[in-house]
């Protein structure tokens, strides 16, 4: 699919034109391209292999191995039943995605090969914790088209889990801005109403958000600063009660002073200084209990920026967030 640049930038323009409460020029630095992965044709009889879907099996050549994870103490399915342990499981498939027909809107994207994403349906981890990383993977494949074959499904799989759908995907270029741009304290301020209205404005019509880069269109709070979570963190450090009482004094005081932590985001959106960034966002069909996430929540996979330029992908993230 191609897009025109030219069209996209007058639209943006155009709409900017409409609202003058905002800056046009801060707006250009935070808005970013994304691929809207519109929902095409569902349960297809049949498709081209390697064509980009969600749901369905992988298509993959002959030396592919299906990803697997080992159960922890303590992790149970999303029904709170625990997990076994001493076996591992195979990840549920999420989608494929054909880099080679997608519009390229990153320079530092791959243009040839596919991504498969993965995730632990059953057990739909939400990404807070560094051991729930290999609940989780994104895989890099290049190969010619002719090697492709759809794959076997592993053995283990609960089949009362597997979803019942899946769909090709329509990509669809557009502009996207992040949440959470403007300052708590103008929640209700025409700045923030037209901010709201741009970003809206921005996007094709339609009720399921599943997309490919840009800003994440968040359930709930940023992920931009989740920090290193391939690091375990120590936790030992902890703040005492008298530490904390001379705290609270501190700000009735007016002694201590607390950053505005969306005067700092808005500043970082503006310099572009957060590293990680929305690889693939999947919004739960409402057709399928077994791809709904959390109550119709979103899965977000992330990167940093300087994993994707090195073709890291084996160095994701993934956030799931619901209402």
């Amino acid at each position: 699919m191609t897009y025109s640049m030219e069209f996209l930038q007058a639209k943006l323009d155009r709409l900017l034109a409409e609202e003058p409460a905002l800056d046009p020029d801060k707006i250009k630095q935070i808005a970013r391209l994304s691929i809207r992965l519109l929902v095409g044709a569902l349960n297809p009889p049949s498709y081209t292999l390697g064509v980009s879907r969600i749901g369905g099996v992988p298509d993959v050549p002959a030396d592919f191995q299906w990803p697997y994870f080992e159960p922890q103490e303590g992790d149970t399915d999303c029904c709170g039943q625990p997990l076994p342990l001493g076996r591992p499981l195979p990840l549920d498939f999420i989608a494929q995605l054909d880099l080679s027909k997608l519009p390229r809107i990153d320079p530092a994207m791959p243009t040839s090969g596919w991504l498969h994403f993965f995730y632990d349906a059953k057990g739909q981890p939400w990404g807070m914790y560094p051991k729930e990383r290999g609940r989780f993977q994104v895989l890099y494949i290049d190969c010619p088209r002719d090697d492709l074959h759809p794959a076997t499904v592993p053995d283990e799989f609960d089949e009362e889990f597997m979803p019942s759908e899946h769909w090709l995907i329509a990509p669809h270029v557009e502009w996207t801005l992040p949440g959470e741009y403007v300052d708590f304290d103008e929640f209700e301020s025409p700045r923030f109403a037209a901010y709201e209205r741009l970003a809206e404005k921005l996007l094709a019509p339609g009720h399921y958000r599943s997309r490919f880069l840009g800003h994440a269109e968040l359930v709930q709070n940023p992920m931009d600063d989740i920090g290193d979570p391939f690091v375990e963190e120590d936790d030992g450090e902890e703040v005492s009660e008298e530490e904390f009482d001379a705290l609270l004094q501190g700000l009735v005081r007016g002694e201590v002073e607390i950053d505005n932590p969306y005067y700092k985001r808005s500043q970082a959106l503006e310099e572009d200084a957060f590293s990680w960034r929305l690889l693939l966002q999947v919004d739960s069909s409402p057709n399928d209990g077994n791809f709904c996430w959390g109550s119709e929540g979103r899965l977000y996979f992330l990167i940093r920026k300087e994993d994707l330029i090195a073709r890291r992908f084996d160095r994701i993230w993934l956030n799931l967030q619901t209402t």
